[in-house]
């Protein structure tokens, strides 16, 4: 079953982990349909937490209520990344969706790969979007803001999804941000300059997706979705590392 299909048929929830690996910048080009062998059984959304979703979303309220604070002093104001935000948002919001998705998605991808290990000293940690403006970031960060901006420009949630997937290319674990617009997903990805329909794609194979729905894993075989998931004491969740 393709991961467009799951996402309209309403399978595809909310549910985050810890992205294990992201793949940086590879070739473009290939299929991005995701031949998903069977979905995981539902889980509960009160099964797992999403401290990591909880804690970079927490962040940015914060750092919206106090938007100038990560500005330099005495830098250009308009360069501060809370006024580049708000500046993308509202034009954003005057455009039509589909031009809305290209403007977003060519906007981040501009921005340079950095890794977490080298921002911040850590390959776990997720940037809020002032933050991949200010020092660039990785997959998830370009995802996470895309989601966001698209989010404050009006387009509601259930529109959207940010998608943990295994990129079959690379061999590494990798993370997008799909959108519907009439009726067909559209995948925002930092490693493609264009926007792609899912249902052309099938380099992908995703692991769990985020919305404003509920939780739900989704499984390449049985065995290997064993290996890869394992529950926490503290109710999380991980992905194992490539």
């Amino acid at each position: 079953m393709r991961l467009s299909v799951l996402v309209r048929s309403g399978i595809l929830a909310i549910g985050f982990m810890s992205l294990a690996a992201c793949s940086g910048v590879t070739p473009h080009g290939g299929d991005l349909a995701a031949a998903v062998t069977a979905p995981a059984s539902s889980l509960p959304s009160n099964v797992f937490t999403v401290d990591q979703w909880s804690t970079v979303t927490a962040r940015f309220a914060q750092e919206q209520s106090e938007p100038m604070a990560l500005c330099a002093s005495g830098s250009d104001a308009a360069q501060c990344p809370a006024a580049r935000w708000a500046s993308l948002v509202a034009e954003l919001s005057q455009l039509p969706l589909r031009d809305r998705v290209e403007r977003v998605n060519a906007a981040f991808n501009a921005l340079p790969y950095i890794p977490a290990a080298q921002n911040w000293g850590d390959p776990m940690y997720w940037e809020t979007p002032y933050e991949l403006l200010a020092k660039g970031g990785q997959c998830e960060d370009y995802a996470i803001a895309k989601f966001l901006a698209l989010a404050q420009s009006g387009v509601p949630e259930s529109a959207l999804h940010f998608i943990v997937v295994h990129d079959s290319v690379s061999q590494l674990d990798h993370a997008i941000t799909l959108v519907t617009v009439d009726g067909e997903d559209l995948v925002l990805d930092n490693q493609v300059d264009d926007v792609l329909p899912a249902a052309s794609v099938s380099r992908y194979t995703p692991y769990y997706s985020l919305n404003d729905g509920g939780i739900q894993v989704f499984a390449r075989p049985a065995d290997r979705m064993a290996a890869q998931l394992a529950l926490r004491p503290d109710g999380g969740f991980t992905v194992a590392r490539y």
